[in-house]
């Protein structure tokens, strides 16, 4: 904790294989405020340069890690063309892309992805990523109260 209220985190998602910082807190100036600082101490990457990795990764592995830091990495006001992305990896051939998108799962709102995790649960062709998008419908659904 910075000060009260105010959360300055450094997340490493190791299912994802990204690390970021996090500020969190109840007052939305206070939050914006210390997040200009910290923008001064680390390196950031803009959703431009996030899109870019994506669009011109040459492996579906370096495409997956894009897919994933696009989906960590994209603002509140999330541009159309970055979700679509994001979403556009749900129906990739690669299983390893599919997986990156249903990762997005853990930082893009449930009503944008949540039927695209759904229908992974039950159609996809590959049975771990049909176990793990089950996870995340049951994690939901609970925390939905809607067993």
């Amino acid at each position: 904790m910075i000060s009260g209220g105010l959360f300055f985190h450094y997340v490493t998602n190791t299912r994802a294989g990204v690390s970021y910082v996090q500020v969190t807190g109840e007052d939305e100036e206070d939050v914006e405020r210390f997040t200009s600082l910290a923008r001064d101490f680390f390196t950031t990457i803009d959703v431009a340069e996030l899109l870019s990795e994506v669009r011109t990764a040459k492996t579906s592995d370096e495409r997956a890690t894009a897919v994933t830091r696009l989906a960590v990495g994209l603002p509140s006001e999330t541009p159309a063309e970055a979700l679509r992305e994001v979403l556009n990896a749900f129906d990739s051939e690669d299983a390893s892309i599919r997986r990156a998108g249903l990762l997005s799962a853990l930082y893009l709102d449930w009503e944008i992805v949540g039927p695209r995790v759904r229908n992974m649960e039950v159609a996809d062709d590959v049975e771990m990523l049909r176990v793990q998008a089950k996870y995340f419908v049951d994690r939901n659904d609970r925390n939905e109260g809607s067993s």
